[in-house]
């Protein structure tokens, strides 16, 4: 008999979990005592939670439990750091790991890492909150992210400006992020181009808003009124500063002093060729004295001539060696049959290098003369000569026919009539043309002439 009640009490222990006395409530706790995640992950990052207890010898989970999470403000600022959120964790039977998400924000701000206050609260089904730290209220922090590498550099590794220009205007530009403030130095240096008689010495720092990505030096420069070489001097930057700010390539730009009147031009505002003159060669100037080697790219389009029928397009860069004052561009002329006057090709100068600017004409035309003669074919058009008919008074009033293409007039005579009384005709080809009636009044007594 006790056998008996004592397997009826183990099934009951087996189908509706142990008593009272044999269990252990659950308890609610998140996972871990901090949370971490870094403003770069917008994933956001997983809070865990954990139900602990509630479970007896032969390991069986009792009815369901739940909990409200929410989020708050510490140091981080919901909307701009993170998203706010709230809800309810319900832990099935047998379930014991549960959580949420909460969705980071990233910005562009250099900022300290930032706190987010995490809180469970109102346990429901028997469940109690945990009372150690970390429990039931948490912190999760955000760091801020490595800044990306933002590259502070010049926009030219060389600039050109002449003598009468003033000054040089010099580009410095961002390349990254514009979302931080940062700042870099910048200085002139000697080199062939001296500070005083040929430029003013220049130095002082940038600063980069936020938003700004481009920022410029202004270099003056003196016009001694001296016959000389092109100078230079250069620009250089140091000491980025601001969060990922560093040096990009080029931080050191050469800056070129044209002498007044030193230039690439061409030699003449229009150049000219037959049409089977089969090359054109156009001539460029370079004006001044240089020490070093000096480019200038070069290219041709359309004008009234065509590219592909009128002439082959060129494009190209001219290399002058220090001393050389002069090169050629060869356009090749193309020759066609039609007859269509002097045609045009723009041919246009671009990009100098080496200290060198671009001179007038930096623009000129190219006349293609046309070597193709109209052949004239004049056209005649005679009216055919109409017959008298014969034995008939000849008359000065006849309306001749006109000739039509390919056709031989041919008169078919009829035999003398003892009078005449209506109009002969003459017959072309398959068709009868009629003659106008002869005047009564007139005859050849009188001297008529026949009509030709």
């Amino acid at each position: 008999m006790k056998t008996k009640t004592f397997l009826i009490l183990f099934i009951v222990w087996l189908n509706q979990g142990a008593p009272a006395w044999a269990q252990t409530p659950s308890i609610i706790s998140f996972s871990t005592n901090a949370y971490f995640v870094s403003e770069g992950n917008t994933n956001g990052v997983y809070i865990r939670v954990w139900r602990l207890g509630d479970t007896n010898r032969f390991g069986s989970t009792n009815g369901s439990v739940s909990v409200h999470y929410a989020t708050s403000d510490g140091t981080a600022t919901a909307g701009l750091d993170y998203i706010a959120t709230s809800g309810t964790i319900t832990f099935a039977p047998g379930q014991w790991d549960s959580g949420f998400f909460v969705p980071i924000i990233y910005d562009d701000i250099t900022e300290p890492t930032e706190t987010v206050y995490l809180t469970l609260s109102d346990p429901a089904g028997g469940a109690e909150l945990a009372d150690y730290p970390g429990g039931s209220t948490n912190v999760l922090y955000i760091y801020d992210a490595l800044p990306a590498p933002v590259c502070l550099q010049f926009g030219s590794s060389s600039y050109t400006v002449s003598e009468a220009d003033g000054a040089a205007i010099v580009s410095v530009v961002r390349q990254g992020t514009t979302g931080r403030e940062m700042t870099v130095r910048f200085a002139s240096s000697d080199c062939t181009a001296k500070a005083g008689p040929d430029y003013v010495a220049t130095n002082g720092t940038l600063t980069f808003g936020l938003g700004e990505a481009t920022k410029t030096i202004v270099v003056p420069v003196r016009n001694d009124g001296l016959a000389e070489d092109t100078e230079y001097f250069n620009l250089v930057l140091s000491d980025p500063a601001g969060a990922g700010a560093t040096l990009g390539s080029p931080s050191t730009a050469q800056i070129y002093i044209a002498d007044t009147g030193a230039g690439l031009h061409f030699s003449q505002l229009s150049f000219s060729v037959a049409e089977n003159g089969g090359i054109a060669l156009i001539a460029v100037t370079l004006a001044g004295e240089f020490t070093n080697v000096v480019t200038v790219d070069y290219a041709t389009s359309d004008g009234t001539a065509t590219a592909g029928q009128d002439y082959i397009a060129t494009n190209g860069t001219l290399t002058f060696l220090p001393g050389q004052g002069g090169q050629t561009i060869s356009v090749p002329i193309l020759n066609d049959s039609l007859v269509e006057g002097t045609e045009a090709v723009n041919l246009t100068l671009r990009n100098p290098t080496g200290g060198a600017i671009l001179g007038a004409p930096s623009n000129a035309l190219l006349y293609i003369n046309d070597n193709d003669t109209r052949v004239y074919t004049p056209r005649t058009s005679r009216l055919p000569k109409t017959a008298a008919p014969p034995h008939s008074p000849c008359s000065d009033s006849v309306t001749p026919a006109t000739l039509l293409p390919s056709i031989t007039p041919r008169v078919t005579a009829r035999p003398k009539p003892a009078l005449i009384t209506s109009p002969p005709t003459a017959r072309f080809g398959s068709r009868l043309w009629k003659t106008a009636r002869p005047s009564p009044l007139r005859s050849c007594a009188t001297g008529c002439r026949l009509a030709r």
